[in-house]
């Protein structure tokens, strides 16, 4: 299966929406008045270059969404990434269509649960999960598995199921170019809902599990905002292991090495551990390693240039 070799981030995003239509318990927007006014929208298209995200709470509930994009496109953005819950496009095909039309080079759909159960209830919103479902069809069928990533954000809820999430994704959505995983991060509804970040230790097996699969199955899966410590033998699937040597530090700002990274030797490539987690569980998790950090960025190199692994097949690439 042919799929696009790269997935981009950038620190360039629009916040184009002040409401949402779904109300996750973990919504690191809440209560926060995140919405650029036009000006400072035209002012982040002019700065944006390679990559723009576009979202805000819920981006497609926006009049001015479809001509955003357009104006993005028309200044030159060669990537448009809108990240969305995907709700309103179970019904509104033509708003796909339009996105498409408009220059949107990537739905980022935030998908926390393939268990209907659990993801009504992150989202306390009874029928997402058959909405979401419908709209990844819909997205699938109008602009190409190759343009839809979903996102699966870790929370205290859901991290024991990443490996039959992943099993999921691969039956009934095998053409989507890409899965990520993140910490849920402590902003809006979690600052008083702590409860729902889990420890590292406790996703670290089920997040290998996840990686073990996608790798056997060929599937790309990046994942953030965890030390690489708890990525063994899946190190370079960390999207800051991408950035950091080259001195982007975009990636975890809020993350800091701690007395264990003083002996590790990938320190140089991982940013630590998030203050806000240390807050909460502090760092006796943390183990330094031992292993080269110059053999994981070989690899990372290779994948960039598309060298042949052992079997022949390209090396696909992670961020």
């Amino acid at each position: 299966m042919k799929r696009k070799q790269k997935i981009e981030e950038s620190d360039n995003y629009l916040t184009i929406s002040e409401r949402c239509n779904l109300n996750c318990v973990f919504c690191s927007a809440k209560n926060r008045n995140i919405k650029q006014s036009d000006n400072e929208v035209m002012e982040s298209i002019k700065l944006a270059d390679d990559v723009l995200q576009v979202g805000g709470w819920e981006p497609t509930l926006s009049k001015d969404v479809v001509r955003w994009v357009k104006d993005a496109k028309k200044r030159g953005v060669k990537s448009i990434i809108l990240r969305t819950n995907a709700v309103l496009l179970a019904q509104n095909v033509d708003l796909i269509r339009k996105l498409v039309d408009a220059g949107v080079d990537q739905f980022n759909v935030n998908f926390p649960s393939h268990i209907s159960k659990v993801c009504d209830f992150i989202t306390q919103t009874k029928g997402s999960y058959n909405k979401k479902v419908k709209a990844l069809n819909n997205l699938i069928e109008i602009a190409g598995g190759d343009k839809v990533r979903v996102t699966f954000v870790i929370n205290k809820l859901n991290y024991t199921t990443m490996p039959s999430y992943v099993r999921f994704i691969a039956k009934h959505f095998p053409s989507i170019l890409c899965m990520g995983f993140n910490i849920v991060h402590v902003e809006g509804q979690v600052e008083n809902r702590k409860y729902l970040v889990p420890k590292l230790s406790d996703i670290s097996p089920y997040l290998i599990k996840a990686a073990q699969f996608c790798k056997k199955r060929d599937m790309l899966m990046v994942v953030d905002d965890v030390p690489l410590c708890f990525m063994n033998g899946f190190e370079t699937l960390a999207i800051y292991v991408w950035t950091l040597p080259n001195g982007d530090k975009s990636y975890l700002p809020h993350a800091k090495h701690r007395k264990s990274c003083m002996s590790c030797k990938l320190s140089g490539i991982c940013p630590g551990l998030d203050n806000a987690y240390f807050k909460i569980y502090g760092a006796k998790e943390l183990k330094a390693s031992d292993k080269s950090a110059e053999v994981i960025l070989e690899e990372i190199r290779r994948r960039r240039t598309g060298a042949k692994t052992e079997k022949n097949k390209p090396i696909k690439l992670a961020v």
